[in-house]
C-alpha cells in the first residue's frame, strides 16, 4: 500500500477533468475539477480539495507499477494524450511512500482460490489486517503473484490445487486461460453464445489437488474469508474445507444459472449448502458475458448474525460488509412494524 500526495496549480484553461493512473490502464481515479467531484477505481482511497486554483490529493492504493501519470481526461473519463494548446495544471509537489495503516479491525484470513488476477481490489486498502493465502496450481501465474505481493506484509502463495477430494485431477485449459477448469465445458449450452470459442480446450494437464483441510497440517491457517473463481468447481471446492466453513465471516464465488461446464453445481446448490453453515446470499451481481441472457453472478455469502453472540465473528463480519459496501437492509422489519401498528389503531 502506498500514499500518493500531489500538489497542483489548475488555470481556468484547463480540461474539465484531473487524471491520475499508472501503465497499462490501471486508473487510480479522475476529478472533476469544476465540480470536485471524485471518481475513485475500486480499492483506491481518494481525497481532493482546493482552495482557489491549488488543488491537494491524496491517494491510498496497493502499487502494481512503478510509471504513475497525472494529466488530464475528458468527461467520459477517457486519458487525453494529445496536447491542446492551453495550460493544464502545474505540478508543484508530488509524493509517494509506503503506508501501512492497522485499524481496529480484527485479523482476517482471506484465502483466494485461483488467484491468477491478485489480490481482489476490495482488500487492497487493509493489506496491513489480513494474511493473504493465494491459492494458484500454474507455475507461471504463481511466480507472478511472488512479484505483485512482494511488498504486501501477511501474503502467501500456495502452488497448489484444490478440490473436494485429495488426488491428481485432469486440468482442462481452455483458449482463453480464465476458463480453464477441472471440468470440461458444455459445448451444447455455450454454443448459443458469442463467448463459445475461449471455451475450446487446448490441452489438458494432470494436477494434484487437495481438499483445503488436508492442506491445514502444512501449517495453512483457518479461513475467515474466501473467494473462489474456478470455473464451475467452487462448489465441490467448498466441501473440502468441511468443518472449516464454521468459522468464515464471508464467500466471495462465481455461479451460474445454467450449466456452461457439464456435471457442475449452479446456484441453487451452492445456496443450499452454504445455508447449512448458516451463510446467507447476500448479494448476486450479474456478469454479463453470456450476450442478453443472465447465466452467471458474482455471489457474496455472509455469516448471519440475528442470533449470534459472538462478537469476534460479528467484527470479522462487519469488517467484510466494509470492504465489499455491503448494505444492510430493514425494509422488511419496517413493514411489518408499520402493519402490526396499524393493527394497534384499527383495535
Amino acid at each position: 500500500m502506498v500514499e500518493l500526495e500531489l500538489t497542483l496549480r489548475v488555470p481556468k484553461t484547463a480540461s474539465p477533468m484531473l487524471y491520475i493512473g499508472h501503465s497499462g490502464g490501471r486508473h487510480i481515479g479522475f476529478i472533476d475539477v469544476e465540480s470536485g467531484e471524485i471518481f475513485a477505481e475500486e480499492g483506491v482511497f481518494l481525497t481532493a480539495s482546493h482552495k482557489g486554483s491549488k488543488w491537494q490529493i491524496t491517494a491510498q492504493y496497493l502499487l502494481e507499477d512503478h510509471l504513475l501519470f497525472v494529466g488530464t481526461a475528458d468527461r467520459d473519463h477517457n486519458p487525453k494524450h494529445s496536447g491542446s494548446g492551453r495550460l493544464q495544471f502545474t505540478l508543484m509537489e508530488l509524493s509517494v511512500s509506503d503506508v501501512l495503516p492497522k485499524g481496529s479491525r480484527p485479523a482476517l484470513t482471506v484465502v483466494d482460490v485461483g488467484a491468477a488476477g491478485g489480490i481482489e481490489p476490495a482488500w487492497s486498502r487493509f493489506v496491513n489486517d489480513v494474511h493473504f493465502i493465494l491459492i494458484e496450481p500454474g507455475p507461471e501465474a504463481a511466480k507472478r503473484l511472488q512479484s505483485e505481493t512482494a511488498r504486501i506484509p501477511h501474503c502467501t502463495i500456495v502452488e497448489k490445487g484444490l478440490a473436494g477430494r485429495d488426488g491428481v485431477r485432469r486440468l482442462n485449459l481452455t483458449k482463453a486461460p480464465v476458463c480453464s477448469s477441472l471440468l470440461e465445458p458444455d459445448s451444447e449450452v455455450l454454443k448459443r453464445f458469442a463467448i463459445a470459442p475461449i471455451f475450446e480446450v487446448v490441452e489438458q494437464l494432470d494436477v494434484s489437488c487437495f481438499r483445503y483441510d488436508s492442506l491445514l497440517a502444512e501449517g495453512l491457517p483457518a479461513p475467515d474469508y474466501i473467494k473462489l473463481d474456478t470455473q464451475g468447481t467452487e462448489l465441490e471446492i467448498l466441501t473440502g474445507f468441511g468443518e472449516l466453513l464454521w468459522g468464515c465471516a464471508g464467500i466471495v464465488l462465481e455461479a451460474h444459472l445454467y450449466p456452461i461446464y457439464k456435471d457442475q453445481a449452479l446456484l441453487g446448490d451452492v445456496v443450499a449448502f452454504l445455508d447449512r453453515y448458516d451463510l446467507a446470499l447476500r448479494e448476486a451481481r450479474p456478469c454479463r458475458t453470456f450476450d442478453d441472457e443472465l447465466l452467471e453472478v458474482d455471489c457474496v455469502f455472509t455469516r448471519r448474525l440475528s442470533h449470534s453472540t459472538d462478537s469476534v465473528m460479528r467484527a470479522k463480519v462487519e469488517f467484510v460488509e466494509e470492504a465489499l459496501s455491503l448494505q444492510r437492509f430493514s425494509v422488511g422489519a419496517n413493514i411489518a412494524r408499520e402493519f402490526s401498528q396499524a393493527g394497534s389503531g384499527a383495535g
